[in-house]
């Protein structure tokens, strides 16, 4: 059960930031600065999963164990849905981006 709670804790902190990085990257009309941004957010990913594996090794020396599976598999997992979160999330981010440059330039 502690693994769930974990699970869905790391899901909703990257879900919120996806949510503020939308608003952001809306409104961006330079594309290096889109590209970039997508990068530093999909490194976004990466830190808050090394960081709850850092918070688990926490965790782990203060007697609280938590089942992540032979090397993490857990983490791994949610890594990867974070990073289908992202791309879907840049791919719906890239449209409106265009409808709104497009109806701009009208």
């Amino acid at each position: 059960m502690k693994e769930v709670l974990f699970f869905g804790i790391i899901l909703l902190i990257f879900v919120a930031l996806s949510r503020s990085v939308f608003h952001f990257f809306v409104k961006i009309k330079n594309k290096f600065v889109f590209v970039f941004g997508t990068f530093l957010y999909f490194l976004s990913a990466y830190y808050l999963i090394s960081a709850a594996n850092k918070f688990n090794f926490y965790l782990r020396e203060k007697g609280i164990l938590l089942d992540l599976g032979h090397a993490n598999i857990l983490l791994i997992f949610i890594l990867f849905i974070c990073f289908i979160i992202a791309i879907i999330n840049i791919v719906i981010i890239e449209s409106k981006r265009r409808k709104r440059i497009n109806r701009e330039n009208k």
